[in-house]
């Protein structure tokens, strides 16, 4: 009893984070800056709210892109996973948040020294396409460690949270396509048992032949 209450639980959460998710995207898709945001954006006189997700939608909506920029769009992404995690009944919740962060804010600073070094803008991001947690973050890292260094430091810390948030190591399927590699050459390499069998034969026929041959004579 206990366990299929769990289960129905999970399988609750699963279904909440899928609808959230697709909430959470289409406000971000549809978001405006003509819409206000609470102690950022003002609109005077105040106009109708544009945002697919409404006043709620419009808040979130500005609230992320503002603060991450472009990596605000990796959330839904994210939080349908877990969705998924959760219908599954898959294990390694913990894990699995500790690398959406990680994923979320490295794709930020990426995003924000990309922009930094191709002076790349966009005109819906005036915050920039990192948010003003990716520029702090890189400019915070470009002064102690150098542009270079802060490339590096920012990509490992992506490169690790993709490995947290995968569901299959990716050590393991290495060692697995390399198993699967030496069984194949073991078993070319190995000979055929009839081909065995021929060279084997073929010897003693041809010295009954001759002993039948020498007994005619």
């Amino acid at each position: 009893m206990v366990e299929r209450i769990t289960r129905v639980k999970e399988e609750v959460m699963g279904v909440v984070s899928l609808m959230g998710s697709l909430y959470l995207f289409l406000s971000l898709f549809s978001h405006s800056l003509r819409d206000p945001v609470l102690f950022f954006r003002t609109t005077e006189p105040p106009e109708p709210v544009r945002n697919l997700g409404g006043i709620v939608g419009s808040q979130l909506s500005g609230w992320l892109i503002i603060l991450l920029g472009l990596a605000a769009f990796i959330i839904p992404v994210l939080i349908v996973a877990f969705g998924m995690k959760r219908l599954l009944g898959r294990e390694g919740h913990k894990v699995y948040l500790l690398g959406g962060i990680l994923c979320i804010i490295s794709t930020s600073i990426l995003l924000s020294l990309v922009s930094e070094t191709f002076a790349i803008g966009l005109e819906k991001y005036p915050d920039g396409i990192g948010g003003l947690a990716g520029r702090a973050i890189s400019y915070l890292f470009i002064q102690l460690v150098s542009l270079p260094g802060a490339y590096i430091f920012s990509l490992s810390a992506f490169l690790s949270s993709v490995v947290l948030i995968s569901p299959v190591s990716v050590t393991s399927i290495a060692v697995k396509r390399k198993t699967q590699k030496a069984e194949r050459r073991e078993f070319r390499e190995e000979p055929n048992p009839e081909e065995q069998e021929i060279l084997i034969t073929e010897p003693r026929w041809f010295l009954q032949l001759n002993r039948l041959t020498n007994q005619c004579r």
